[in-house]
C-alpha cells in the first residue's frame, strides 16, 4: 500500500507541475491546469451544442492526427504528412503510392464515400446518388478484399469499412462483427479498433441491445482512445434503475463500475456528491473519483464569470453542502481535495477558511501553478485600496505567475479586472479606465482628456514597476498610432482645428468623402458629387473661415460656408467621421457636443440670414437651419439608455428617422419656425421648387401643419369648456386604444389652445391623461402632462401619471425624473407611506 501510494503521488506530481497547455482564451477566467482526463479540459456544460460541436471539433483534429501517423508508419515513412493528407483525404498525388494493394483500398474507400460521407462535408447530386453502387454489393467486395489481402494493417481497415456501411443501412452488421472480431485480438490497439468498437457498440443499441450497446460504450472511456466522447454521449440510453442495474452486472471489476458512476456524474442533472460517494465505496483513490471532483471544481469557475462584463452575471451556488462533505474525506492524496475547499471556501467568501486550506496546500506544493493563483486571487481580495507600494507588490506576484504559470492568460487578465474596481474606489479613473482597455483597446472610448492624459502616462519615467509593466502592454498594442488618430479627431471634436493641424499626424492625409462645405438637399449632405479632399486640406479652409469671419463677422457667404462645416461634422452631417470613431446609426456618444455644434452651425446661419440680399441664397439657408432645429429636436428627444462601463459613459439613443408621429411631436414642442418662414417668404424661389420635389421633410411638415391650421369644433367653444373635457374624459375611457386613434398629438395640442388649463380644468385634463395612458397612448399623456406641470408645478399626481406614461414608452430617464419628483412632494406632504411600492422599485432599477 506504501509503495502503491508513493506511486501514485510521483506520477501525480509529474503531471501537476508540467503545462497541460493554455486554456480558450474567450474571456473566462479558469485558474487550474488542464487535466489528462477525457472531458476535462472542457469547462462548459457537456450538453450544450455549443460544447459538443467543439469536442467533436477536437476529436477530428486528434483522429486525422492518429490517421495519418498509422498511415506514415505503414508507408515506412517515405512519405510526409502532408503528402499522405493529400492522398488520404483528397483523393489527389495517389501516384506516389506503389503498393497494389494500397491502391485498390484507397479506390475502395471513394467507392463505399457517397454512403456514409455527411452531406455537410461532401456534396453529391442525385445523379451521382442514383448512379452510386448499392451498398450490400461494396459490403461484399469489401469482406472479399478482407479474404484476400495479405496486410493485417488493411484487413482490418476493409473490416471497419463493411461494418459501417451495414450499420449505416442496417445490413446485418452484428453477423459482420462477429464473423471477424477476431482481427481485434492484436494487442496492438488502434484508431481503426477504437473506430470498430463505437460501430459495434451503436449497431447493438440500433438492435435494441440498450444495455450491452451502452456498455461497449463505456469502454471508450479512456484517454487512450480516440473516440472517447461517445461513452459519455450514448450514456443517454439508460433511462431506467432496471437498465442502470443490468449495466453495473455486466461490469467485470470495480474499476469499470467506478467508471460508470464517473460517465453518469458528468450529466448536467447529475448529483455529483452522491456519485463521488458512490466511487469512494469502490476506491476513493480512483483516477474517476479525481476526473469528477476535477469537473466539479472545473465547472465551479463560473464564479469568476459572475463578475466578467462578457458573461453578464450568473446565479451564484451556495457550495455548503460540498464542503461539508470534502470535509470528511480521507484520502492517499489530499491535493485535490483541499484545493477544491480552498476554492470553495472562498466562494462561500469564508476567507479564513479559504486560507487554511491553502496553507496545507503550500506546505507540500508550494510550487503549484494552481496554489500559487489560489494564493493570488486571496492576495488580490486583501486589497481595499490601491497606492504605489500595493502596485508593487502586485507586480512581483504577478510577474512570478507570468514566468510560471500556464494559466497567466487568466491570471493577468483577472488582475486587470480587479484592478478596474480597485483604482475605482481609490479615485485613480484614468487607471481604471486603462484596465478595462488592456484585454482589447478600443477607440471608441476615447476622448481628448484621456488621449492626454494616457500619452503623459506613456512618456513618463517612473521606477513604479506596475506602471512600466502597464505601459510595455500599451506600446505593444501599438497604442501610440492609436493616441495619435483619437487625439486629431479629438481635437476637431472640440473645435480645436489649428491645435489638429499641428499634430502633423499622418491620419492628416487621409481623404474625406463628402465635403464639409457643401450642403445639399439631403438631411445628411451625402447626396451629389463627391470629394476626395484631404483632413489637411478641410482644417486649413477652416481656419481660413475662422480667419475672415474674425476680420468680417458679418460676411454672409463665409458664415454659411461655416455654418454648413459645423454642422457636416456633427452627428447628422455629412462628415462625422472625423470627429466620431465608428459611427452609430442609432446612437451617438456627447449630448453635450453634439448640442453646442448644432448650435454653433444655427448661430452662423442666422448671422448669414440678416446679411444675405440673395432669395436664393436664403432660402438655403432657411432650410439649412430647418435641418438644424430637426436634429436639436432629435438630440431633445433621444435617451441615456447604455452605460458602458469600459468607456464609463453612456450612448444616447437617438430616433433614427422621423415617422408622421414625430413630426406632431416636433410641432407640439414648438418647433417648425424655419419650415413656416421657408414656406411662406421664399415659396417662389427656385431653391424651394426643387425643395418641395425631394424634400421628404418639408412634406410631411406641411402635412401636419394642414392639421393644426383646420378650423373645427373647438373654435365655437365658450361657456361650455368643462362639459367637453367631461364628454371626452368619458369617450377616451369607453373606447379603445384602435378607437382612439383621432385623438391624437395635433388633436390636444389645438384643445388645450382653445380650452386653457386652468383651475377648472386641470382635474379634467389630469383624468384625460391618466385614461390616454391607460389605453397606451403615452406620447399624448405625456404632452398634457408636462402641460399640466408648466402651469402647476406642485401637482404631485400628475408626476405619478407622468412616470408611468414615460414608463411605458420605454422612456426610463424622463421616468425616473417624474418619480424622483413625486416621491419628494409625497415627502414634503409627509405622505410616503403612501407612496406605491412599484415606484419605488423602478426608482432602484
Amino acid at each position: 500500500m506504501i509503495i502503491r501510494t508513493f506511486f501514485m503521488i510521483i506520477l501525480f506530481k509529474v503531471f501537476l507541475f508540467s503545462c497541460g497547455g493554455f486554456w480558450y482564451d474567450d474571456g473566462r477566467f479558469l485558474f487550474l491546469e488542464k487535466r489528462d482526463y477525457p472531458f476535462a479540459k472542457y469547462e462548459e456544460n457537456l450538453e450544450f451544442a455549443s460544447t459538443y460541436n467543439t469536442i467533436i471539433y477536437d476529436y477530428r483534429k486528434r483522429a486525422k492526427e492518429a490517421n495519418l501517423n498509422l498511415w506514415q508508419e505503414q508507408l515506412h515513412n517515405k512519405l510526409s504528412k502532408e503528402q499522405i493528407e493529400k492522398i488520404i483525404y483528397k483523393n489527389k498525388q495517389v501516384d506516389l503510392i506503389k503498393n497494389e494493394d494500397i491502391l485498390r483500398y484507397l479506390a475502395f474507400v471513394k467507392k463505399q464515400e457517397i454512403h456514409v460521407s455527411s452531406s455537410f462535408y461532401n456534396y453529391y447530386s442525385k445523379k451521382e446518388k442514383e448512379n452510386a453502387i448499392k451498398p450490400e454489393f461494396l459490403i461484399e467486395e469489401a469482406l472479399e478484399s478482407l479474404e484476400k489481402v495479405q496486410s493485417n494493417y488493411l484487413k482490418k481497415r476493409y473490416f471497419f469499412l463493411a461494418l459501417r456501411l451495414a450499420h449505416y443501412k442496417n445490413l446485418k452488421p452484428l453477423d459482420i462483427y462477429n464473423t471477424y472480431s477476431y482481427l481485434l485480438k492484436d494487442k496492438n490497439k488502434t484508431i481503426v479498433d477504437d473506430w470498430i468498437l463505437g460501430i459495434y457498440a451503436g449497431a447493438l443499441i440500433k438492435k435494441g441491445e440498450i444495455v450491452k450497446g451502452t456498455y461497449e460504450f463505456s469502454k471508450l472511456f479512456s484517454k487512450d482512445r480516440i473516440n472517447w466522447h461517445l461513452a459519455f454521449y450514448n450514456f443517454k440510453h439508460i433511462k431506467t434503475q432496471k437498465q442502470w442495474d443490468k449495466l453495473v452486472n455486466l461490469s467485470k471489476n470495480k474499476d469499470e463500475i467506478a467508471k460508470l458512476y464517473a460517465i453518469r456524474g458528468l450529466s448536467k442533472n447529475a448529483n455529483i456528491i452522491h456519485e463521488l460517494k458512490n466511487i469512494a465505496k469502490l476506491d476513493i483513490n480512483s483516477k474517476y473519483y479525481e476526473l469528477l471532483l476535477y469537473k466539479a471544481l472545473l465547472k465551479s469557475q463560473t464564479f469568476f464569470d459572475i463578475e466578467n462584463d462578457l458573461y453578464g452575471k450568473n446565479e451564484k451556488i451556495d457550495y455548503t453542502n460540498f464542503i461539508d462533505y470534502l470535509k470528511t474525506v480521507k484520502k492517499d492524496d489530499m491535493y485535490l481535495v483541499n484545493l477544491t475547499l480552498g476554492f470553495f471556501s472562498y466562494y462561500q467568501n469564508n476567507i479564513k477558511q479559504a486560507k487554511q486550506y491553502l496553507s496545507i496546500l503550500k506546505e507540500k506544493y508550494s510550487s503549484s501553478h494552481e496554489v500559487q493563483n489560489l494564493d493570488y486571487i486571496l492576495f488580490l481580495n486583501d486589497i481595499k485600496k490601491v497606492n504605489s507600494d500595493v502596485e508593487k507588490k502586485i507586480y512581483e506576484k504577478l510577474n512570478l505567475l507570468l514566468d510560471n504559470s500556464c494559466t497567466f492568460k487568466s491570471v493577468e487578465k483577472y488582475t486587470f479586472y480587479k484592478l478596474k474596481t480597485l483604482y475605482k474606489n481609490s479615485n485613480l479613473k484614468l487607471k481604471s479606465y486603462l484596465m478595462s482597455q488592456m484585454d482589447y483597446f478600443d477607440e471608441r472610448s476615447l476622448d481628448l482628456n484621456r488621449v492626454n492624459r494616457i500619452d503623459e502616462l506613456i512618456n513618463n519615467k517612473t521606477n513604479n514597476s506596475f506602471e512600466n509593466y502597464i505601459v510595455s502592454k500599451l506600446k505593444n498594442k501599438n497604442i501610440q498610432k492609436t493616441l495619435e488618430n483619437a487625439k486629431v479627431y479629438g481635437l476637431i471634436n472640440n473645435f480645436k482645428f489649428k491645435e489638429a493641424l499641428d499634430t502633423n499626424s499622418e491620419i492628416l492625409n487621409d481623404k474625406v468623402t463628402f465635403s464639409i462645405f457643401e450642403n445639399s438637399i439631403k438631411g445628411n449632405n451625402r447626396k451629389g458629387e463627391k470629394y476626395q479632399e484631404t483632413i489637411k486640406e478641410i482644417l486649413e479652409h477652416l481656419l481660413s473661415l475662422e480667419k475672415i469671419l474674425k476680420s468680417n463677422p458679418n460676411d454672409a457667404l463665409t458664415n454659411y460656408k461655416y455654418a454648413t462645416a459645423i454642422y457636416n461634422l456633427s452627428y447628422f452631417g455629412n462628415s462625422a467621421k472625423l470627429t466620431t470613431i465608428y459611427k452609430s446609426s442609432y446612437s451617438f456618444k456627447s449630448l453635450k457636443l453634439e448640442k453646442e455644434r448644432i448650435q454653433t452651425s444655427i448661430n452662423h446661419y442666422k448671422k448669414a440670414l440678416q446679411t444675405s440680399k440673395d432669395s436664393e441664397l436664403k432660402a438655403k439657408i432657411l432650410y439649412s437651419l430647418a435641418k438644424n432645429e430637426l436634429a436639436l429636436y432629435d438630440l431633445k428627444n433621444s435617451k441615456k439608455e447604455s452605460y458602458y462601463k469600459n468607456y464609463d459613459s453612456y450612448s444616447f439613443d437617438r430616433l433614427y428617422y422621423f415617422s408622421v408621429n414625430d413630426y406632431k411631436k416636433y410641432i407640439v414642442q414648438g418647433y417648425g419656425e424655419f419650415f413656416k418662414k421657408l414656406e411662406k417668404e421664399y415659396s417662389n424661389t427656385n431653391y424651394y421648387k426643387d425643395l418641395i420635389q425631394e424634400c421628404g421633410n418639408l412634406r410631411y411638415f406641411q402635412k401636419v401643419m394642414q392639421r393644426v391650421s383646420v378650423n373645427d369644433s373647438f373654435k365655437s367653444i365658450n361657456t361650455n369648456e368643462r362639459k367637453v373635457l367631461k364628454y371626452l374624459e368619458k369617450d377616451i375611457q369607453a373606447k379603445s386604444r384602435k378607437a382612439l386613434k383621432d385623438y391624437d398629438l395635433i388633436y390636444f395640442f389645438k384643445l388645450t389652445n382653445n380650452i386653457p388649463i386652468n383651475s377648472k380644468t386641470v382635474t379634467l385634463y389630469n383624468n384625460i391623461a391618466y385614461y390616454l395612458q391607460e389605453k397606451r397612448k403615452s406620447d399624448e399623456a405625456i404632452y398634457l402632462l408636462n402641460k399640466v406641470l408648466e402651469i402647476y408645478p406642485k401637482r404631485v399626481v400628475a408626476y405619478y401619471n407622468l412616470g408611468d406614461a414615460y414608463w411605458d414608452s420605454y422612456d426610463r430617464s424622463n421616468a425616473k425624473k417624474a418619480y424622483k419628483k413625486y416621491v419628494e412632494l409625497m415627502k414634503e406632504a409627509n405622505k410616503q407611506n403612501k407612496i406605491p411600492q412599484v415606484v419605488i422599485q423602478r426608482l432602484k432599477g
